[in-house]
């Protein structure tokens, strides 16, 4: 027996989707339980998971904040109730409860923002976050480990880079979004290349951590095959979505001082 949290998400969502065309049924747990799913509420350290995960053996754990709007402590302070506290919570009732292998979605900024010049992250990477969320699930990675240890829960760690497919939000939508107005772009300077990762490939590997008994212990990090440079996943974008976009040269200074300007800089300098 199955279950995902955030079932509804852009990734639980499509991964929910994935099983069922595999004639898996999974217990979809979510925040208010629309659509069959089973409500679970906000989640936090004082969560009871015992109906959730009654008689799951196998948790995948997709449910977290991804960002907050700014640093102020309130968000900081629910970024930490969500994403460290709540899981700590989780697993230690998980442990009780029966489950045998959990299934954490993390991310690939847990090793970093940038790596160095010609040089990749990989699974052997020394962990580097940068930001409070990149921190949040490190922290939470690091729980997970001590408490599944102690309790021989089978644990299983992906670090996904970024994810895109139908339905996706964030900052890849605020990508599609400009491009769909025809806004032209200050990219054609930028000479970076980025690792993404397809949502259908994505279900695919953790479909099969399901199932893999040497998946377990291991931690994961996984793109597409090949990285894309922004200006030409701007290109491929407005390829796809029939639209003529403009992409102009200017300096990375100029470029700084634009973002600070909107306040978007933790989001869109992710593009560049």
């Amino acid at each position: 027996m199955i279950a995902i949290t955030g079932a509804d998400g852009f990734i639980g969502k499509h991964l929910a989707q994935y099983l069922f065309k595999k004639g898996i049924k999974a217990r979809r747990i979510t925040r208010e339980g629309n659509n069959n799913t089973f409500a679970i509420g906000n989640i936090s350290r004082k969560t009871n998971w015992y109906e959730a995960l009654n008689n799951i053996e196998v948790l995948i754990h997709c449910a977290s904040i991804t960002s907050i709007d700014n640093q102020n402590s309130s968000n900081i302070a629910k970024l930490n109730e969500v994403n460290i506290k709540a899981t700590k919570n989780m697993i230690k009732q998980a442990a009780k409860i029966g489950v045998k292998r959990i299934i954490f979605i993390s991310s690939a900024k847990v090793n970093g923002d940038l790596t160095p010049k010609n040089l990749k992250f990989n699974n052997e990477s020394i962990p580097n976050p940068k930001d409070l969320y990149s921190l949040s699930k490190y922290k939470a990675e690091n729980l997970l480990k001590l408490i599944s240890n102690k309790n021989n829960i089978e644990l299983v760690i992906i670090r996904p880079t970024l994810v895109y497919g139908e339905f996706v939000k964030g900052n890849f939508l605020s990508l599609i979004n400009l491009i769909n107005k025809g806004i032209p772009l200050p990219f054609k300077n930028i000479k970076n290349l980025r690792s993404i990762l397809y949502v259908g490939n994505l279900t695919y590997f953790i479909y099969m951590c399901i199932f893999k008994s040497d998946a377990k212990g291991k931690t994961f990090l996984i793109s597409d095959l090949n990285p894309i440079s922004t200006p030409d996943l701007i290109m491929l974008l407005s390829e796809k979505l029939r639209k003529k976009t403009i992409l102009f040269f200017f300096s990375n200074i100029f470029n700084a001082n634009i973002l600070q300007y909107f306040k978007k800089k933790e989001s869109l300098i992710k593009f560049n």
